[in-house]
């Protein structure tokens, strides 16, 4: 396979997979009432949001770049594992409750 399919088949793997963030952050928006931390809820769906838009512009920018096989190959797999992991990280510890007695809910915590 030569460098410009690679490249090709890869930006439309990166246009799914943004495409893909958008509606993970879609949804997620209706379960942040419902996690045990809800600040890191919201800071989970508006991360989502943000890399699916940024993996969306990489996903149309992906073709134009001058990069050999295995270099864009290592590009395009960095990338998604940096997204995804990062991604992951929020929503455990929103759903697990990290970090829950270092930042609790303002809202709770504020005198009336």
């Amino acid at each position: 396979m030569n460098s410009a399919n690679a490249l090709a088949r890869q930006s439309h793997r990166l246009l799914q997979l943004g495409v893909a963030l958008l509606l993970f952050s879609s949804f997620e928006g209706f379960a942040i009432a419902y996690l045990a931390v809800p600040r890191l809820g919201l800071a989970a769906h508006t991360l989502s949001a943000l890399q699916g838009i940024l993996i969306l512009a990489l996903g149309l920018l992906w073709p134009r770049l001058h990069l050999s096989e295995n270099g864009s190959r290592l590009a395009f797999w960095l990338l998604i594992y940096s997204a995804v992991a990062i991604l992951v990280a929020y929503v455990l510890a929103a759903a697990w409750g990290a970090g829950n007695s270092t930042m609790p809910c303002w809202r709770k915590c504020a005198p009336e």
